[in-house]
């Protein structure tokens, strides 16, 4: 990962018309993620968690990683669908994969942790939770560090704000990606570092659980920046995100 944007969106209404596009990218991902689970259990009845995280995120090429709310996946396909068709640019939403976590849960809960009468057990549902939920999370790590860039759709359904004006999420997977922005390298593009080395010298370099959420590390963007961005030629995927770093002033190291 190479930028983290935070991206506000009110205003942008065109956004409806990438839907289809946004779709056919959302659902090749997704398509992939729900392979059937006798795939990956092995002779003894157990889950190959390995083999699973390879499933849910094989060999993507993704340029951009969308973190996003549930409720705003629709915004999250359209965009995907608008950076595709204006930049060439392929994205990776995070709820193709973790939207599916819970439909992986109940098909490895009836397996192993039924205690009959539609009844489960309460320590193995703990177990196969943790098990899912870490192999999503490893998995998710690894994505958000393969792309060069991450946007965080902040809306009203992804951020809230206490008396106190600090920004929350009733979401763990928004706070864990967040959390992951500032742990990952600062993995400049080859294209990039001569020119990056030179500038950073100048430079010098609802829920019962909320979460605390720091965006200081997160470029902040709106559809205006959008606008500017889509009004330029010729772009090709490197250049096209070259182009919205300088329109964001973010061409130097920002991170680390």
């Amino acid at each position: 990962m190479w930028k983290g944007f935070n991206l506000k969106l009110e205003g942008f209404e065109n956004l409806d018309q990438y839907e289809t596009i946004g779709k056919s990218l959302y659902t090749a991902n997704k398509n992939q993620a729900m392979k059937g689970l006798e795939e990956y259990t092995t002779k003894n009845g157990r889950i190959n968690g390995t083999e699973m995280k390879k499933d849910w995120f094989p060999e993507i090429m993704a340029d951009i990683f969308i973190s996003h709310s549930h409720s705003d996946e629709k915004i999250a396909v359209a965009l995907s669908g608008y950076l595709h068709d204006n930049f060439g640019l392929n994205t990776f939403i995070d709820s193709c994969v973790w939207g599916y976590a819970n439909d992986l849960l109940f098909e490895i809960d009836k397996k192993n942790c039924s205690s009959g009468d539609n009844l489960f057990s309460y320590e193995a549902r703990n177990y196969s939770t943790s098990n899912v939920h870490m192999m999503l999370a490893t998995a998710i790590s690894k994505m958000m560090d393969k792309t060069e860039c991450v946007f965080f759709l902040n809306t009203q359904n992804s951020i809230t704000t206490n008396v106190a004006l600090i920004s929350q999420t009733e979401s763990p997977w928004i706070y864990f990606e967040l959390a992951m922005t500032k742990i990952l390298r600062a993995n400049i593009p080859n294209r990039l570092k001569e020119e990056t080395r030179t500038m950073s010298e100048s430079l010098n370099k609802k829920s019962t659980f909320v979460y605390e959420l720091d965006l200081s590390d997160l470029i902040e963007i709106s559809f205006t920046h959008l606008l500017r961005w889509e009004r330029e030629n010729k772009l090709t995927a490197a250049s096209a995100l070259d182009k919205l770093y300088e329109i964001t002033n973010s061409n130097g190291i920002i991170r680390g």
